[in-house]
């Protein structure tokens, strides 16, 4: 497999760095759900573990939210081809969305999901979370509070998450949701619909 481009890799040290993301012996997992973000974060991470120096236990955890725990196969492999372990997470988080009847099931499954994903990361002494969120999300969230909250606010690149006693990473935070999309397309990486 070809290797991320110096562009997007550079950007993605330069987050880790300029927030203290990693520590040497760090112990992190992605929250991979099979989209182009979290694949390329998952790809990145791999890469900077085994050529760039950095120390640190490395894994994927996918949340099946279906609960039917099947069609993850191909995730398995790719991560098994960059000597990652991939855990799947089974919950069924689309029937208790469907039995809520939500207005925003959007925002209840991402709550659901991250706090199954924070959870495990606990239970299974994890120190930190690495999330896909890249500069698009940062402008959106941005935006989004300012027109509905009255708020410039924004997720940190590097957050404490006290109840798991968790860091929450972010180290795509600048690079573009085009730059990750090209770079996704470029690496042939095995992007599925989360």
């Amino acid at each position: 497999m070809a290797a991320i481009s110096s562009g997007i890799r550079r950007k993605i040290s330069k987050a880790l760095i300029e927030h203290g993301m990693i520590e040497k012996g760090s112990r992190i997992i992605v929250g991979l759900s099979g989209g182009k973000d979290s694949l390329l974060l998952l790809t990145a991470l791999s890469e900077l573990r085994h050529h760039g120096n950095m120390d640190f236990d490395l894994a994927a955890v996918t949340v099946d939210i279906n609960g039917q725990g099947v069609g993850f196969e191909t995730l398995t492999e790719y991560c098994r081809n960059i000597g990652v372990r991939h855990e799947l997470i089974t919950y069924p988080i689309l029937d208790i969305i469907r039995e809520k009847e939500e207005r925003s099931p959007c925002s209840l499954c991402s709550n659901l999901r991250n706090g199954i994903l924070f959870g495990y990361a606990a239970e299974k002494a994890y120190d930190t979370v690495a999330l896909g969120h890249n500069l698009d999300d940062v402008v959106e969230t941005v935006l989004m509070n300012l027109f509905l909250a009255g708020r410039f606010r924004c997720f940190a690149p590097r957050s404490w998450r006290s109840r798991k006693k968790i860091w929450a990473i972010r180290p795509m935070v600048y690079v573009s949701e085009k730059a990750i999309t090209d770079e996704a397309s470029r690496l042939g990486l095995p992007v599925t619909a989360s």
